[in-house]
């Protein structure tokens, strides 16, 4: 495949792509498709490059793409697999325990690179794993992210696509050497990068924390916009977030409290989002959609040294979680129509295209939404202050008490006696179910939700030691913690 213009790329689909790469790599021989993984992961050893990563992890990176090319000369590597793999766990998941096995990867080696390291050593462990992986192998092409280069995934896909290719046309080398060549190269790139005066990109390190930016913090939110903004017109993209009132715009979403930051443990602001469950008002989303209580995300930036380490797909899941605890039923996001690379990164995340909605290039969006995600889904983002819990009694559960639908079968329920029906009876919280506390025309009222909607429920009499505001909705869920309780989440009232 040669050179293609980037107006030519921009109209690829990097999906496409990957499942035609996938798809692809099953039909190459064994000898074959081993050259062309070996040679994946050690690209990727190159270009997922992050600096102070502790040199025990080269080296395995290292071993993995060698035995992958000893594998494919027909040399026996089971033992050594065997080893390698067990070696790579305690380098990847330090004093992992059996029990611990579902726990989320969290570093130090970039998510892709683990992945494919991962998939590589579980086909070359036992044969009959062969080709299992090579959707998992694809992944890091797929997601790959250059801050100097926004078709840098489409690039490499093809140029994936353009090795395997060869290989099937009997282009390569039978033997490990072209595959230990490149790996050398790659090595000798890494050693560049490693004494240039800068990285290639800043590490994230330890874990995440959001929090709601306040007013002081409008010159930080602003300032990553623009460092984004900067970025994405140098790729070609657009003026993004460039309208005259938009520092006013900011800093009235701060001010509702809509506004959130990402950071790092050292401190750093890794990105930004601001999440909104206010009516968006008519012309994107239909009559129907507006209806139903959403989180609407907008304006997501990360940090363009921070690209390539997973901060975007963490931040998606943990807006998914906070739109479930806010009440909403869904995460809607209005993507500019003519990025496929974009929309693309957004359906990897468990988004699902709906529509584009056509008009001049300022006002024609194309429309994604995802699930809002339990608040028992597991995120790796901690949330700054943590959550506000409700005074409740664990119960035991009565037959009358309503089941949730989906999800394990609760096993209690909690007693909130502040709030108590016009009848006298305490509200009880059932695991699995959201409610929400509103105030109608005629008084406080508690809601649950069903399906896609908020049922109207009892109406309260009784509010003791809740100072409510009457232009707000008050949404309660179940917490996991330890021991559990109820948390309570205030959000902008709306006509859903």
């Amino acid at each position: 495949m040669g050179g293609r213009a980037d107006a030519e790329l921009a109209k690829l689909d990097p999906d496409e792509l990957r499942a035609q790469l996938s798809a692809r790599l099953k039909t190459l021989p064994s000898d074959a498709y081993l050259r062309c993984v070996a040679a994946f992961v050690a690209e990727y050893q190159r270009l997922y490059h992050v600096s102070g990563l502790p040199e025990a992890l080269y080296r395995i990176v290292d071993a993995i793409v060698a035995l992958a090319a000893r594998a494919a000369a027909g040399m026996p590597v089971h033992d050594a697999a065997n080893a390698l793999d067990r070696e790579f766990t305690e380098l990847t998941y330090p004093g992992l325990e059996d029990d611990d096995a579902t726990q989320p990867y969290d570093g130090p080696l970039p998510m892709d690179v683990y992945k494919a390291c991962g998939a590589v050593l579980w086909e070359l462990t036992n044969e009959a794993h062969r080709y299992d992986s090579a959707g998992n192998i694809t992944d890091g092409a797929a997601g790959y992210d250059d801050p100097h280069d926004w078709l840098a995934a489409t690039r490499l896909l093809l140029k994936f696509l353009d090795r395997a290719d060869r290989e099937a046309g009997g282009e390569t080398s039978t033997g490990p050497g072209d595959v230990e060549e490149e790996r050398t190269t790659a090595n000798g790139s890494i050693d560049e990068h490693r004494g240039a005066a800068g990285p290639l990109r800043s590490m994230v390190t330890g874990p995440l924390t959001a929090r709601r930016a306040r007013p002081d913090d409008l010159h930080v939110v602003l300032e990553l916009l623009d460092r984004t903004a900067a970025w994405l017109h140098s790729q070609g993209i657009p003026a993004w977030l460039t309208w005259p009132d938009r520092q006013d715009a900011v800093a009235a979403s701060i001010g509702r409290g809509e506004v959130w930051l990402l950071g790092t443990a050292t401190g750093d602001v890794a990105a930004t989002a601001t999440l909104s469950t206010a009516d968006p008002g008519p012309g994107l989303w239909a009559e129907g959609d507006r209806r139903v209580a959403a989180t609407h995300l907008s304006r997501l930036a990360v940090r363009p040294d921070f690209l390539g380490q997973g901060v975007g797909a963490q931040l998606l899941d943990w807006a998914s979680v906070r739109a479930y605890r806010d009440g909403s039923f869904f995460l809607r996001i209005a993507a500019w129509p003519r990025l496929p690379g974009l929309h693309a990164y957004l359906r990897r995340q468990g988004f699902r295209e709906l529509w584009t909605v056509a008009g001049p290039p300022a006002t024609s969006r194309t429309l994604f939404v995802r699930h809002a995600a339990p608040n028992d889904t597991v995120v790796r983002i901690t949330e700054e202050p943590g959550p506000t819990l409700l005074t409740t009694q664990r119960v035991e559960l009565e037959p009358d008490d309503a089941r949730p639908a989906q999800g394990p079968e609760p096993d209690h329920a909690h007693v909130a006696r502040q709030l108590r029906s016009e009848h006298g009876i305490p509200i009880r919280i059932v695991p699995g179910y959201r409610y929400r506390l509103r105030d109608t025309d005629d008084g406080w009222r508690v809601e649950a939700a069903k399906y896609v909607r908020w049922q109207p429920g009892n109406r309260i009499a009784t509010v003791d030691g809740l100072a409510l505001d009457h232009d707000r909705d008050y949404v309660l869920t179940h917490h996991e913690s330890s021991p559990c309780g109820v948390e309570i989440v205030t959000v902008q009232r709306n006509s859903t």
